[in-house]
């Protein structure tokens, strides 16, 4: 199972091993499900202690939840955990190709101490706040340049 989150700006990605419905499944949720979501898991799910023998196996443990698709194309979702059912009407459309997003990796990782990015991208925060919102990282034969820019100062 394979997913994605973008808001414009940052794009989150990650492959799990777990299986939902057929191979190609596409399924575009709604951020307020997510959340909605989220918000009775953390409430409402309950522990199924079964099959939990030692501590390993608490940790281990994910608090499994079923998920239940409807439909060709899919028309409705049904997330079931502990006495908790909630269901959700998926986005209709398709989702962009986000794999074109994601660069190739580099020959040469750029090494850094997180101390110094913490520092270089606080010092242009400030600016980013007041303009566009947007830190920006570069990668240049000089380094790492680090900028923000707004229009009443310009480019940090």
């Amino acid at each position: 199972m394979v997913t994605v989150a973008a808001d414009g700006f940052r794009l989150a990605y990650d492959a799990t091993p777990q299986r939902l419905g057929e191979p190609g499944l596409r399924i575009i949720v709604p951020s307020t499900a997510l959340r909605k979501l989220e918000k009775l898991w953390r409430a409402g799910a309950e522990r199924d202690m079964s099959g939990i023998a030692t501590v390993a196996d608490l940790v281990k443990d994910t608090r499994p939840m079923r998920v239940t698709v409807w439909g060709k194309p899919p028309s409705w979702v049904q997330c079931q955990f502990g006495r908790v059912t909630a269901g959700f009407m998926p986005i209709v459309g398709a989702y962009p190709n986000f794999r074109q997003l994601i660069p190739e990796p580099v020959a040469e990782p750029l090494r850094c101490w997180g101390e110094d990015l913490y520092r270089a991208v606080r010092q242009v925060e400030e600016v980013a706040l007041d303009g566009s919102g947007i830190v920006r990282l570069a990668w240049g034969p000089e380094g790492l340049v680090v900028s923000a820019t707004a229009t009443e100062v310009g480019q940090v």
